[in-house]
């Protein structure tokens, strides 16, 4: 790595933590004009632990299996948990998705990606050389993505590392 590429993948880090903290928070911190709005909406939060001594219950989350919207590095994504029961049907019916085409599954890093995909040798080149980036592999499924629900053949399954 380089200290420019180093510096990117910060900021694009940076991007996501502060699209959750909204999330959670309940605003958009990527729309500078409603500033006001922002620090109304925290203030409210910070009544709110005043008076009961913590946060709101958070909204639903992909642990929940809720549809969750996020960046990533060539598009915004709807994502679900795949290993939640019937998170992958609201996915295909809000993306208006055929189940023949199969979900890709997005991955931190590589090592995630081989817990849910078997990747040869080729698989591994491939990765090591466009990861992280816009490459989805396609290779059979490693026994912790077998039960999952991603449309398409289910011996294979597409991981990315965006």
């Amino acid at each position: 790595m380089n200290p420019r590429d180093d510096v990117t993948e910060e900021f694009f880090r940076w991007e996501i933590a502060t699209a959750c903290a909204g999330a959670v928070l309940g605003i958009n911190p990527f729309d500078q004009p409603n500033v006001q709005e922002s620090k109304d909406n925290t203030n409210r939060l910070l009544d709110v632990v005043r008076r009961e001594g913590r946060l709101p219950e958070p909204a639903p989350s992909l642990r929940d299996g809720a549809l969750v919207v996020f960046p990533t590095d060539t598009v915004y994504g709807i994502a679900a948990n795949p290993g939640r029961p019937g998170a992958t049907d609201r996915l295909f019916a809000a993306k208006g998705r055929p189940r023949e085409l199969e979900l890709p599954v997005l991955a931190p890093d590589l090592a995630s990606a081989r817990t849910v995909a078997d990747l040869d040798e080729r698989a591994e080149r491939l990765a090591a050389r466009f990861w992280p980036g816009p490459l989805t592999i396609v290779a059979p499924r490693a026994a912790a993505s077998g039960g999952w629900d991603l449309g398409g053949d289910p011996s294979t399954i597409g991981v990315r590392v965006p």
